[in-house]
């Protein structure tokens, strides 16, 4: 009975990590159309994708690109689902910024731009390192706070309860 209580939990998580995605990404592109710098265009996801297929047709990485925003953000709200709970506001932005950095860590050095986009490499000296670390993160936090408020009150609505040791409680029939 828990597992499957903790797979419908976790679909439904599927579910709100693409809400989550859908008001990031709306912010993403407001901002690739509202400021002309570079620490805002191309979308992150599209230089990421661009790496990896780097002979694709600018159509097709920009296809790639929506299919694999949108599923990994779904993937991470199974994930914060699965391991977060109760779900909170306060827990859906520490784990958005846990992504976060993941993704400084992570993909940022694949693109060869060091560590949180210069810390090993030599755009310490750019300034424009500091608008994208911090446009990334506020993005990163809107997609935080939606997953924490979209994961709280599904936890309220399905009167969600867990045990002394943070484990789901069966739904009483």
């Amino acid at each position: 009975m828990r597992q499957h209580d903790d797979l419908k939990r976790s679909l439904r998580g599927a579910v709100w990590g693409l809400g989550a995605t859908v008001v990031m990404t709306a912010i993403m592109v407001f901002g690739a159309l509202v400021f002309l710098s570079s620490f805002a265009r191309p979308p992150f996801p599209y230089l990421l994708i661009d790496h990896l297929l780097p002979h694709a047709s600018g159509g097709a990485t920009a296809a790639v690109t929506v299919v694999a925003h949108f599923g990994f953000g779904a993937l991470m709200g199974v994930l914060f689902a699965f391991f977060s709970e109760p779900m909170t506001l306060a827990k859906g932005v520490g784990f958005a910024t846990l992504v976060w950095l993941a993704m400084q860590i992570t993909f940022i050095p694949w693109l060869g731009w060091g560590d949180f986009a210069f810390i090993h490499s030599s755009a310490f000296a750019h300034s424009s390192v500091w608008p994208f670390l911090w446009y990334t993160l506020i993005l990163h936090l809107v997609y935080g706070v939606t997953l924490g408020a979209l994961g709280a009150r599904d936890d309220r609505v399905h009167h969600t309860s867990f045990d002394d040791h943070g484990r789901l409680q069966p739904h009483a029939v």
